[in-house]
C-alpha cells in the first residue's frame, strides 16, 4: 500500500473507520508495525484565535502521513477542499487521512445536507481503508478498495 502511494503521485488514502475508536486503533497499528508519523490537524490548530490560513495547516500537518482530527478542514470558514489538499500532499508523499464522515458507493460525505458544513465528493484515484478485526497479529488489519476513476 505504502509503495503504491510512493509511486503514484496524487494518490492519498481515506481510512473509513465506522468509529473514532476503530479509525485510532488502525492508525495506531499503522504507526506501531511501519513506522508511520501522524499528526491531529484539528488539535495543532485549535489554538489559533481565527481561521487558519492553507500555509498554518500544511504547517500543522507537517511530514506525517497520517492526519487525524480533519474535522476543521472541512469547516466553511476554513474554505479548503479536502480532497483536493488530500492530493497535493499526496504530491510529495504517502498521504492518508482518517475520515470524519461517510464513505459509501465511491462517495466521501461530512456532516448533513443543509448545514453549512456538509460536505460530500465523488473520490477518484484514490484507496479507501476499511479496518477488519484480525484474529492473529501477521494478519492485515484493514481492507483496501481503489477507486481508479
Amino acid at each position: 500500500m505504502l509503495e503504491e502511494l510512493a509511486v503514484s503521485r496524487d494518490r492519498f488514502a481515506l481510512i473509513n473507520a465506522p468509529s473514532i475508536t476503530i479509525g485510532d486503533d488502525l492508525v495506531g497499528r499503522l504507526v506501531s508495525d511501519l513506522s508511520l508519523r501522524r499528526t491531529q490537524l484539528g488539535r495543532s490548530l485549535a489554538k489559533l484565535a481565527a481561521p487558519p490560513t492553507p500555509e498554518q495547516i500544511v504547517a500543522a500537518a507537517g511530514d506525517a502521513e497520517i492526519l487525524q482530527d480533519i474535522d476543521l478542514l472541512l469547516w466553511p470558514e476554513v474554505r479548503v477542499d479536502v480532497l483536493a489538499f488530500l492530493r497535493g500532499r499526496a504530491r510529495n508523499g504517502a498521504t492518508l487521512a482518517v475520515w470524519p464522515g461517510i464513505i459509501d458507493g465511491g462517495r466521501a460525505t461530512y456532516s448533513d445536507p443543509g448545514r453549512p458544513d456538509y460536505y460530500t465528493r465523488g473520490l477518484t484515484d484514490c484507496l479507501i481503508l476499511t479496518p477488519r478485526g484480525i484474529r492473529y497479529p501477521d494478519e492485515v488489519p484493514f481492507v483496501i478498495e481503489r477507486i481508479t476513476v
